[in-house]
């Protein structure tokens, strides 16, 4: 047990389940006081409080924030108490964050700009400051990647609407080649190669499409030529149509 000038300082740092998980409890051993024995059993009836839930963290942050106006504290105790209650906020924010996000309240874009804003009041090269840098990064790259997903979602949602096959095919190579290029610029370069083979396969089923038209469309027209061609001469067998009448008709087909 450490001493019990120190209360309120030990554990700050745990995030187990809760936002912290014990602040007090170490300090019970020192019995200088009396005072100060309840004031250290007072810390723990308070962790133990938050822990069942019966109190909340701005109740339990505003009882941290008297323990530092203790009398037999030193000067350097209360700035380290006072340091990890600041420390204890950060934690508290970012499970915060953390749970807006996993909701979706919030979009990984609002997660970065948090993550700027506590770069903000850090210290340029020094080891947090880095990571930080890091964490930033990491976030951008979600957003990136949320709207990349985003984007092929509702494009093919508008394709599927579209009745002309072959049109739909060239939007499709369209899409997909669009969204190869905002997973590489997400970082994500094996999803954007499968967007790729995705956009190349929509071509390769968009000629087979097309040429299977045109030869459907070809043997419709000898079809019908030869169904003209074949009335033609029934109507001129019956004396419908005079033969100069008939002879016309057989240069317009060849046309």
């Amino acid at each position: 047990l450490q001493s019990e000038k120190t209360a309120g300082l030990s554990r700050f740092g745990s995030m187990r389940g809760r936002v912290l998980t014990g602040f007090g409890g170490d300090l019970a051993g020192y019995n200088t006081s009396l005072i100060q024995s309840r004031a250290a059993q007072e810390d723990q009836l308070m962790q133990k409080k938050y822990d069942r839930g019966e109190i909340s963290y701005d109740e339990l942050l505003s009882y941290l924030t008297k323990t530092t106006e203790r009398s037999w504290l030193s000067k350097e105790e209360k700035d380290l108490l006072k340091s990890n209650i600041e420390d204890l906020k950060i934690k508290y924010e970012d499970e915060k964050v953390a749970n807006e996000y996993n909701s979706g309240r919030m979009t990984a874009a609002d997660v970065a700009t948090y993550q700027r804003s506590k770069l903000a009041k850090m210290l340029p090269g020094t080891p947090v400051y880095e990571n930080q840098l890091s964490e930033i990064a990491k976030w951008d790259k979600t957003d990136k990647t949320n709207k990349a997903k985003e984007y092929v979602a509702k494009e093919e949602a508008r394709i599927a609407g579209i009745a002309d096959q072959s049109n739909a095919y060239s939007e499709k190579a369209n899409v997909y080649r669009q969204a190869a290029n905002l997973f590489r610029q997400a970082g994500d370069t094996m999803t954007a190669y499968s967007y790729e083979e995705a956009a190349n396969s929509a071509d390769i089923a968009k000629q087979q499409y097309d040429v299977q038209v045109a030869e459907k469309t070809s043997e419709q027209g000898k079809s019908d030529l030869v169904d003209n061609i074949n009335l033609a001469y029934n109507e001129y067998h019956d004396g419908r149509i005079s033969g100069q009448e008939f002879l016309a008709l057989l240069d317009e087909y060849e046309r």
